[in-house]
């Protein structure tokens, strides 16, 4: 008997819950292989290291005041929240914790149940806009970067540039 075939369930499992925002599915599915959490997902994520202040800059032209980091642990989660503030606006950084969801995410609110969601491809993860954020799943991590100017709603060309900048970031990790 070849020896992926015990893990044939695993994979189809995997493949059925690709493309969801459903981490503890896939937590699930790992506990239920025996095989536990693969190391990157064990690491916490320090969302503050993902974007840079020359990212905010390069990407939306604006100069960063102060940065913030804190825990969440609000209806739907847990996890790190990074607070970049410019006199703009701001960008908010978020890593759930694995098995959590981002903060304020309910089956009313989640963009992929709704079919509002805008799919990029060819970025070496899965890239989802929606409003005025960015998510992005890569090697089992969740990042979603939401981008709030002070004077209008941000356009998906002002947050998509922020996928590849946390892919990046990701892929060093």
């Amino acid at each position: 008997m070849p020896r992926s075939t015990p893990y044939t369930p695993l994979r189809q499992f995997a493949r059925a819950v690709r493309g969801t925002p459903c981490a503890l599915a896939l937590a699930l599915a790992l506990a239920l292989s025996g095989g536990g959490a693969p190391a990157a997902m064990q690491k916490e994520l320090n969302p503050c290291s993902l974007v840079s202040n020359d990212d905010v800059l390069h990407l939306l032209g604006w100069t960063v005041d102060g940065r913030k980091r804190r825990p969440y642990n609000l209806h739907g989660g847990t996890g790190t929240m990074c607070f970049i503030s410019s006199s703009q606006g701001q960008v908010i950084v978020i890593t759930p914790d694995l098995g959590s969801d981002y903060p304020g995410m309910s089956v009313y609110s989640d963009p992929m149940a709704g079919g509002l969601e805008k799919r990029v491809y060819g970025l070496g993860a899965e890239v989802t806009l929606y409003a005025s954020t960015v998510y992005v799943v890569r090697a089992h991590r969740d990042v979603a970067v939401r981008v709030v100017p002070d004077s209008h709603a941000a356009s998906y060309n002002e947050v998509e540039g922020f996928a590849k900048v946390v892919i990046r970031r990701l892929a060093l990790r």
